[in-house]
């Protein structure tokens, strides 16, 4: 009786795939890349981010609700930011569009950085905006630090 060789390398593909996930999350993007990484065939990688997905270990939404509350809740990122952090990521851009914004309070958080900064003046205005705020929220989130 002969070992399949492609059962071997499925095995081996499974166990690899299953120690990045238990060393880090990781989107279905990354982990395919770090399997091409390894010398694994694309049809072998295929498989195993199939198997891996359908077990639970490959969850991206629940890995986009804890980036997302890190990225907006943590390092105070605006949305566009935010957006283009996660694709960086390696997030679809299905995924990434299918995000509820309105869950998320940006012209408060914009407030907050104006007040932490003592003020909106042209530097406030620039770092805002490489933070990912668009113009309307922080126009709307000076309004809000004038009237208190």
């Amino acid at each position: 009786m002969a070992i399949d060789r492609g059962d071997v390398d499925i095995k081996r593909a499974l166990k690899t795939a299953y120690n990045i996930l238990a060393y880090a999350d990781n989107t279905e993007a990354k982990l395919r890349r770090k399997l091409a990484e390894r010398d694994y065939e694309a049809d072998i990688i295929d498989e195993v981010v199939e198997t891996v997905r359908a077990s639970g270990a490959l969850d991206e939404e629940r890995m986009l609700v804890s980036k997302l509350n890190y990225l907006i809740n943590t390092k105070k990122y605006g949305r566009r930011r935010v957006a283009a952090d996660l694709r960086k990521l390696g997030f679809s851009r299905e995924l990434v569009e299918s995000v509820d914004w309105d869950d998320f309070d940006f012209i408060a958080a914009c407030a907050s950085q104006i007040k932490s900064r003592g003020g909106l003046d042209d530097k406030t205005f620039a770092a805002l905006l490489r933070r990912g705020y668009l113009v309307s929220e922080i126009k709307a989130a000076a309004k809000i630090v004038d009237e208190e």
